[in-house]
């Protein structure tokens, strides 16, 4: 009998997925001007140790050069195997208590959540959709919050959100790594792009045209025999710019 992933585990890791792609930008989506700095606070805990090993079992040596196809059996093994992986997984996902410097973020983050996201998406019959935001923040000014805390407190702030599809042609022969490459590839090349505006270019009345340009581009440019990117989307932008906050 084939198994199917439960409804409100399949909804709650989306959300989760959602969560990752953004908790690299996390702070410009911030209601005002101040940010945070970034921070981890992992429990030491026997539960959380416990978790964690649950999250971390499926980094096997070498998984990089594995095919998609055969990780993703593996992820979806463990799916099925302990009823509360996902739940441990959204955890993970929800609480963002990896940053790009710990050494488990890329596999977790990064790796591992494009692969649950591939599992879900096919148990809905959806299309696979990569989600990540752009953001540029000038003129930070370094400031102690109400608790002691570092905040920063930023003259300019840009944040737009975007989404494209992409298609797994051959999971035989697209290796782990070469998927993590091409989508990681696909975020990089656009931030770049978006820290190298300036702030006019940025406020400029055809902005979002520029932006569905380069992600139309760059889907392209990166889609190669195995995977394919296509219907790129840009969302919403919102633009902090001195006191006005206003959306594109």
């Amino acid at each position: 009998m084939k198994k199917t992933i439960p409804v409100v585990a399949i909804a709650t890791v989306l959300c989760a997925c959602i969560l990752a792609g953004c908790s690299s930008n996390q702070a410009t989506r911030q209601p005002s001007a101040s940010v945070q700095s970034p921070s981890v606070e992992v429990s030491a805990n026997s539960n959380t140790s416990s978790n964690y090993d649950t999250v971390i079992s499926l980094r096997t040596e070498g998984y990089q050069h594995l095919s998609v196809k055969d990780f993703n059996a593996a992820v979806k093994a463990k799916i099925e195997g302990d009823k509360d992986f996902l739940s441990i997984f959204n955890d993970f996902m929800g609480d963002l208590i990896f940053t790009p410097e710990d050494a488990d973020y890329s596999f977790v983050c990064e790796t591992l959540n494009f692969s649950v996201n591939e599992i879900i998406s096919s148990q809905l019959n959806e299309p696979i959709t990569f989600i990540r935001s752009l953001d540029k923040m000038d003129n930070g000014a370094e400031q102690k919050g109400p608790d002691g805390e570092i905040v920063y407190d930023y003259d300019f702030i840009f944040t737009a959100g975007y989404s494209v599809e992409y298609h797994i042609n051959d999971d035989v022969n697209l290796t782990v790594g070469e998927r993590d490459q091409l989508l990681s590839t696909y975020q990089t090349e656009l931030q770049n792009a978006v820290g190298a505006m300036t702030n006019d270019e940025l406020q400029a009345q055809d902005i979002r045209e520029t932006l569905q340009s380069m992600t139309d581009d760059l889907a392209k440019r990166l889609s190669t025999a195995d995977l394919t990117f296509e219907n790129a989307k840009i969302d919403l932008i919102e633009i902090h710019d001195g006191g006005q906050e206003y959306q594109k």
